[in-house]
């Protein structure tokens, strides 16, 4: 399983390092890569059943490098698909902050579905999905994720009205 690629973009120093693990656990179905336009990292991971080696592999590369948003919010997207949505919110948290001038439109988006999932907030998640979008209009993941929030909190709003005239 790849879990990190890491470049740098300095003509005097070129440097690659990539992390990965073999696991009989990680079927090879789809690889998931995030592309920023600073070009600094790529960080992708071959998905499948989660385990604890690869959850120990991210606190590894996070404990060298805590600033890397890229990797941060990387690992906020592990835990999410893991289910730990409590954790996943703040290593979005650290990621935003980490990337607060870059505008990371993925990791925006990704907190707004966080926290539509953890606490049905609809004006905060939708006030992060709007900066995913204004970040970065012609990312087709972020679209997609604000669509299906809007349709969910829709389908929310119209059952909650529901419930009320039927009283």
């Amino acid at each position: 399983m790849i879990l990190g690629i890491t470049s740098a973009q300095n003509p005097a120093t070129p440097t690659l390092s990539v992390l990965f693990t073999l696991s009989p656990r990680f079927p090879y179905r789809t690889i998931n890569m995030y592309s920023y336009p600073s070009n600094i990292s790529r960080l992708c991971m071959l998905r499948g059943e989660p385990d604890r080696n690869t959850d120990q592999h991210y606190k590894n590369m996070i404990k060298h490098n805590p600033g890397n948003a890229l990797l941060l919010g990387n690992y906020a997207r592990f835990l999410k698909e893991t289910g730990d949505l409590a954790k996943a919110e703040e290593y979005c948290e650290r990621a935003i902050l980490a990337e607060a001038g870059d505008g990371n439109g993925s990791v925006l988006s990704l907190y707004g579905e966080l926290i539509w999932q953890s606490c049905k907030d609809v004006t905060r998640a939708e006030t992060y999905f709007h900066q995913a979008v204004l970040s970065n209009p012609n990312n087709s993941y972020i679209l997609a994720s604000y669509a299906k929030f809007l349709w969910d909190a829709e389908e929310k709003d119209e059952d909650r009205d529901g419930s009320k005239s039927a009283t």
